[in-house]
């Protein structure tokens, strides 16, 4: 049998088949990334940034003799924690050149250190008249010898142990040369 190309006007018996180009449609995953984007610089919008309201005295503002009052006045409301090496902090009440407390040296996980916190926020509330509006003041001042999670453990404590408003500082000279002296002898 003699099979022919021409067809001449009719239709083929096999239709010939077109090769489909395989394709992915994007229309969607392109809405949906700009939701994203929409959604997340709407949510950075909405969380407003807080601060913390810092009341310090002014150096000059009472003297008596030539002497500031104002570090005798105010040095009862607040405690410096340094933290050292091993998880070690020492803490005073006052200014370092002339302190309310002498130094004392705690573990940072220890309920003694605890105890001590709790006691100062109780003796501090037994002290002024409105403890919700006056509150303790708590100097943090991480040394070269500590870890970043001490100083994250150091104020979970404050804010569990007493509700009280708390600043990050460096060390000044004679409280450097205290952490090094400590550094070198164990608890």
């Amino acid at each position: 049998m003699h099979n022919s190309l021409h067809s001449y006007g009719r239709k083929s018996l096999t239709p010939k088949t077109k090769k489909l180009i395989p394709f992915v449609d994007v229309t969607a995953m392109v809405n949906l990334s700009f939701l994203l984007i929409l959604f997340f610089m709407l949510q950075s919008f909405i969380q407003k940034p807080q601060a913390l309201d810092l009341e310090l005295p002014d150096k000059n503002s009472v003297t008596c003799g030539g002497s500031n009052i104002i570090s005798y006045i105010e040095g009862w409301r607040t405690i410096t924690i340094i933290l050292g090496k091993n998880n070690e902090v020492i803490t005073y009440q006052g200014q370092i050149n002339d302190p309310i407390e002498f130094p004392k040296r705690f573990k940072l996980d220890s309920e003694s250190f605890k105890t001590y916190l709790l006691q100062k926020g109780n003796e501090f509330c037994s002290r002024v008249n409105n403890p919700i509006k006056e509150k303790l003041f708590i100097n943090l001042k991480p040394s070269d010898y500590s870890k970043y999670s001490d100083l994250v453990t150091t104020i979970d404590l404050i804010n569990t142990v007493i509700q009280t408003n708390y600043s990050i500082n460096e060390l000044n000279k004679l409280e450097n040369k205290m952490v090094v002296q400590n550094a070198k002898t164990s608890l």
